[in-house]
C-alpha cells in the first residue's frame, strides 16, 4: 500500500482546497479548530488519507491508545485526511485537508499533496495557520501571503494584512512554493492569536473562516462559532477586569493595534495613488 491511500475518486467540479495543519503552525489550535469545524459543519465525506509512517517521529507525536476493562480498544496514529463536499450553490466544490505538519521528508509529503491537487484539478488552495502575537483579544487580526502578486488585492478586499516575517518556516512556505510551481493559486492565511490566551481560540478560528468562506463562495452559518468566540472574549474580559496590570497591558495592545491599522491605511492610500499615476502614464 502506498503512502497516499485513495478510498474513492469523487467527481468534483473545479474544486477549491482548504488545508489546516496541527503542530507548529497551529497556535491556539486556530488552524485545526477552523478546518475541523468546517468539515463537521458541512458533513464532508472522507475520501483519502496519507499514511503517517514515513513522515513522523512517533516518539515525539505518540500514537494514542484507549484501554477499557483491561483490554485495548483503540490505537490511533497521527492523521492526514482528505474530505470533500459538493457545493450546490457554486461552480466550485470543496476539498478539505486536516493534517499535522510532518517531522520528516517534507519534499515527499508536499509532492503527495500537490499530486492529489493536480489529479482533481484544484483551482485554488487556501491554507490556514495560527501564530501567537502581541495583539489584543478584542480585535481581529488576520495576515496572509499569496503565490501570485495579483492575489494581494483579494487579501486586502477581505481585510487581511499582508504578512511581513523573517524567521523559522512552516510547511505552509514549502507548499506555497510547490503549488505555485504546479500553477495552482495559493492563499496562506494566518490568524494572529493573543499570546496570553491558551487553548482553542475560537474567536480567531471564526475570524479565519469568516474570510475564507467568502473567498471560496461557501455559504455556511457561522453563528454558533461566532457566539463561542464572543463567550471566550467575555470570559477573558472578566478575568482581566480583576487584574489592573493586565487590563493596562491589553489597553496598550489595543492602542498599538489601532496605530498600526492607521499606518497601514496610509500606506494603502499611497500605493493606490502610485498605481493610478502609473496607469495614467501608460
Amino acid at each position: 500500500m502506498g503512502e497516499l491511500v485513495l478510498y474513492e475518486k469523487p467527481a468534483l467540479r473545479n474544486p477549491y482546497l482548504v488545508m489546516g495543519f496541527g503542530g507548529w503552525p497551529d497556535a491556539g489550535k486556530v488552524s485545526t479548530g477552523a478546518v475541523e469545524y468546517l468539515k463537521n459543519k458541512l458533513k464532508a465525506k472522507k475520501f483519502a488519507e496519507i499514511r503517517p509512517d514515513s513522515f513522523y517521529d512517533f516518539s515525539t507525536v505518540r500514537p494514542l491508545t484507549m484501554i477499557k476493562d483491561g483490554l485495548e480498544r483503540e490505537l490511533r496514529f497521527v492523521s492526514n485526511e482528505f474530505f470533500f463536499w459538493e457545493n450546490k450553490k457554486s461552480a466550485h466544490d470543496l476539498m478539505i485537508f486536516v493534517g499535522t505538519e510532518p517531522h520528516l521528508r517534507w519534499d515527499e509529503y508536499a509532492n503527495l499533496l500537490v499530486g492529489l491537487a493536480k489529479q482533481f484539478k484544484v483551482e485554488k488552495v487556501c491554507m490556514l495557520g495560527g501564530d501567537y502575537a502581541a495583539v489584543p483579544h478584542t480585535k481581529e487580526s488576520v495576515s496572509g501571503l499569496v503565490s501570485h502578486p495579483e492575489l494581494k488585492e483579494e487579501l486586502r478586499k477581505y481585510d487581511v494584512e499582508l504578512s511581513e516575517y523573517q524567521g523559522p518556516a512552516s510547511i505552509h512556505t514549502l507548499l506555497l512554493k510547490s503549488y505555485k510551481e504546479a500553477n495552482i493559486k495559493v492563499f496562506s492565511l494566518w490568524g494572529n492569536a493573543p499570546h496570553y490566551v491558551r487553548g482553542w481560540n475560537s474567536m480567531v478560528s471564526y475570524a479565519l473562516l469568516k474570510r475564507i468562506t467568502r473567498m471560496l463562495q461557501v455559504e455556511i452559518d457561522l453563528g454558533d462559532l461566532r457566539k463561542e468566540g464572543e463567550r471566550l472574549v467575555a470570559q477573558i474580559n472578566e478575568l482581566i477586569g480583576q487584574e489592573p496590570k493586565l487590563k493596562g497591558y491589553v489597553k496598550r495592545l489595543e492602542e498599538d493595534y489601532e496605530f498600526r491599522r492607521k499606518s497601514e491605511d496610509k500606506d494603502q492610500l499611497i500605493r493606490e495613488i502610485e498605481e493610478f499615476l502609473k496607469r495614467q502614464q501608460n
